[in-house]
C-alpha cells in the first residue's frame, strides 16, 4: 500500500475534495505499485478506471508546468474504451470529476442489458430494510455499534455463503466469490458511507444472493434473516448482547 507521502502534495490537495466521498461509485486500491494513483469503479463486473501513471515537469520558455499522465476508461460518453493523455496538474480535479460523472451516468442509465430480475430483488430488499427507519438516511453514517454489528453480520455471511456454495457448479462458486468480494468492499467503506449507501449495497448483495436459487433464498432471504438485519439497521437490536 502506498503512503500519502509518496505522492506529490499538490496531487493530494487536488484530490482532497474526493476523499471519503462517492464511496458507492469508486474506490482506490493499488494493483501496480509503479502507478501514482489508481481508482476503480465499484462494480466488480466493470473495468472502468482512472489511473495516474507518472508525472513530469515541462519547461516552455519561461513557463513551467507540472503534468500528469492519466489513463481513464471510459474515455467519454461516446467511447467506452481507455484514453491516455497528459494533463496539467491544475486540471486533475476536473479530469477526475469528468470520469466520476461518466461512471454515475452509466450506473443511472437504464438499458436493455440491465438485469431486471436483479433490479426487482434489490428494490424489494431496500424497501424492506428501510421501512422502520424514521430518520434521514441520506447523509449520516451508522453508529459505531451498528457498524460493529454489521461487520460481524458480513463476516458470518461470507462464511455461510462459502459453505452453501460447496459442491455447487463452477458458475455458482464464481458468483459467490464475486459477492464475497463485494461484501469485503462494503466492510471497508461502511465507516465512511451514509446509511442510504450502505443499505443500497446490502440490498444489492442480497439481490445477487437471491439470484443464486431457491436454496440460497431460503438460507439468506428468509424472514428471520431479514428481520435480524432490520434490527441492526433501525438500531433496535440488543447491541450489548450481540457484540459481546
Amino acid at each position: 500500500m502506498k503512503h500519502k507521502k509518496q505522492l506529490p502534495l499538490n496531487v493530494l490537495k487536488a484530490l482532497e475534495p474526493y476523499v471519503n466521498t462517492k464511496t458507492d461509485v469508486f474506490h482506490s486500491e493499488i494493483r501496480n505499485t509503479d502507478n501514482l494513483l489508481e481508482i476503480y469503479d465499484n462494480d466488480l463486473s466493470s473495468d472502468f478506471h482512472f489511473i495516474i501513471t507518472e508525472q513530469k515537469k515541462v519547461v516552455n520558455g519561461g513557463n513551467v508546468s507540472h503534468q500528469l499522465k492519466i489513463l481513464h476508461k471510459p474515455a467519454d460518453a461516446n467511447n467506452p474504451e481507455t484514453i491516455e493523455k497528459w494533463s496539467i496538474l491544475e486540471k486533475l480535479a476536473t479530469n477526475l470529476n469528468f470520469w466520476v460523472n461518466l461512471v454515475e451516468e452509466y450506473n443511472n442509465t437504464k438499458s436493455f442489458l440491465d438485469d431486471q430480475v436483479l433490479n426487482s430483488y434489490e428494490a424489494e430488499f431496500f424497501t424492506e430494510f428501510t421501512e422502520n427507519i424514521n430518520v434521514d438516511i441520506s447523509e449520516k453514517p451508522f453508529t459505531i455499534k451498528q457498524q460493529l454489528a454489521l461487520d460481524k453480520l458480513f463476516e458470518d455471511l461470507k462464511v455461510e455463503l462459502k459453505n452453501q456454495s460447496a459442491g455447487k457448479n463452477s458458475d455458482v462458486i464464481n458468483m459467490v466469490e464475486d459477492i464475497n468480494q463485494e461484501i469485503s468492499k462494503l466492510q471497508e467503506n461502511v465507516s465512511v458511507s451514509s446509511k442510504e449507501k450502505v443499505i443500497k449495497s446490502i440490498s444489492k448483495i442480497y439481490a445477487k444472493i437471491s439470484k443464486l436459487g431457491i436454496n440460497f433464498i431460503k438460507a439468506f432471504g428468509n424472514e428471520v434473516q431479514k428481520q435480524f438485519i432490520k434490527t441492526i439497521l433501525d438500531g433496535s437490536i440488543d447491541f450489548t448482547k450481540y457484540l459481546n
